[in-house]
């Protein structure tokens, strides 16, 4: 995870915050083929929960289809967060 220093403003304390990107893997509904769809999460604090920052639209590796549905639902498989810079 990317880290970024920042100062919170209430106690002046200088803490790092962390950077992932999320990535899940399901089928096409075009082609059958693998869709790969990636979003982008901020943590600023160890204990303190991530924030979905963005996201990218989801593509078909295949048939480079960009499905207007999310594919939530059909997911084969989600990979843990991984650090990026």
């Amino acid at each position: 995870m990317t880290t970024e220093q920042h100062v919170d403003s209430i106690s002046g304390v200088a803490f790092m915050a962390k950077r992932s990107i999320h990535l899940s893997i399901s089928r096409c509904l075009k082609c059958n083929g693998p869709v790969v769809t990636a979003w982008f999460g901020v943590r600023e604090t160890e204990i303190q929960r991530e924030i979905k920052v963005g996201s990218c639209p989801a593509l078909c590796l295949a048939c480079h289809n960009l499905p207007d549905e999310p594919t939530d639902s059909n997911c084969v498989r989600s990979f843990p967060p991984v650090e990026w810079d």
